[in-house]
């Protein structure tokens, strides 16, 4: 991975940044298998509102992956929330790793797994024993995410009507 990359937590001037990678990924997200997305723009707009409020939650986290060079340009983020397992099972803390995202110029160089690695970083500093996320089939994200230890634990199945 390139020495000029910075991994940092997101701040309110990332949130236009996020929107548009998140955006971007759901769109290759709906061609590789998952849903189609929202055309409604107001959706998307109030997509800014939840981000900003999500940044001040202590148990959600979005980073940012930004090249120093040329001009701290933004190349990437993840999205990761603490859950707590509890009712019918014996508590624990969980890492959700919710969004992960590389601009596709950028891919396959370290960026994906610096933004894991810094995301589970942050997640066993508040006491979580697992990292747990959700990838598609056809995701070929899914390499790194083995590379990286995780394994097929469940099964979601659908059926359209």
């Amino acid at each position: 991975m390139a020495k000029e990359l910075l991994i940092k937590k997101a701040e309110s001037g990332d949130i236009p940044t996020i929107v548009e990678y998140l955006r971007f990924m759901m769109e290759e997200m709906a061609s590789t298998g998952g849903h189609q997305i929202s055309k409604n723009e107001s959706e998307w707009g109030n997509l800014n509102e939840y981000i900003s409020k999500e940044l001040m939650n202590q148990e959600h986290i979005f980073i940012m992956a930004k090249r120093a060079v040329p001009s701290m340009q933004s190349v990437g983020f993840v999205e990761a929330r603490i859950k707590t397992l509890s009712f019918m099972f014996e508590p624990k803390r969980i890492l959700h790793i919710h969004s992960l995202y590389v601009d596709k110029t950028n891919r396959r160089v370290g960026i994906g797994r610096a933004l894991l690695e810094s995301a589970i970083e942050w997640g066993q500093g508040l006491g979580c024993e697992e990292v747990e996320l959700s990838v598609l089939i056809g995701n070929s994200a899914q390499s790194l995410y083995k590379k990286l230890g995780f394994q097929t634990c469940e099964l979601e199945m659908l059926r359209k009507l």
